[in-house]
C-alpha cells in the first residue's frame, strides 16, 4: 500500500529537505549517560521526521517516537499524518547506525529516498 502525501508535500519537496537538513547521518544526541536518535542535534543535524518540522518548533526538541511526536505537536504539517508510514519512514533512519557494517548498504540520505519512492505517491499522480 502506498500513502499519498498530504499538506503540499511532494516526493521532491520531502528529498529537499531531508538534503537540506540531514547532513547523510544519524541525527544522535549524546550525553554521559545516554545516545539516542533525536529530531535536531545542537549541530543543527535532523533525523528523518524532523526534516519536516517548521525550523525553531519546539517539537525540534522533542524526545519520543514519531507517532507521539505527531499527536503532541498537531499543528506540524507533515507530508505523512498516518503513525504507522511515518514511523516507518523513521525507521530507516534510526536503523543508520548499522549500515557502516554492510558497505554494499545504500546511503542514509539514498535509503531515505528509497523509502519515499517506494512507499509514497504525490498528491498529482493519484
Amino acid at each position: 500500500m502506498k500513502y499519498t502525501l498530504v499538506n503540499g508535500w511532494t516526493k521532491a519537496k520531502m528529498k529537499a529537505a531531508i538534503q537540506k537538513y540531514n547532513n547523510g547521518t544519524q541525527a544522535r544526541y549524546t550525553s554521559v549517560y545516554s545516545s539516542a536518535c533525536a529530531y535536531q542535534t545542537p549541530d543543527g543535524n535532523r533525523c528523518a521526521i524532523g526534516c519536516f518540522l517548521p525550523d525553531e518548533h519546539p517539537a525540534l526538541h522533542y524526545s519520543g517516537r514519531a507517532g507521539n511526536l505527531m499527536s503532541t505537536y498537531s499543528d506540524i504539517n507533515l507530508p505523512i499524518t498516518d503513525v504507522f508510514m511515518a514511523e516507518s519512514f523513521q525507521d530507516v533512519h534510526d536503523k543508520d547506525m548499522f549500515r557502516d557494517l554492510d558497505p554494499s548498504s545504500p546511503q542514509l540520505h539514498q535509503a531515505l529516498f528509497n523509502w519515499i519512492d517506494n512507499n509514497v505517491i504525490d498528491p498529482e499522480n493519484e
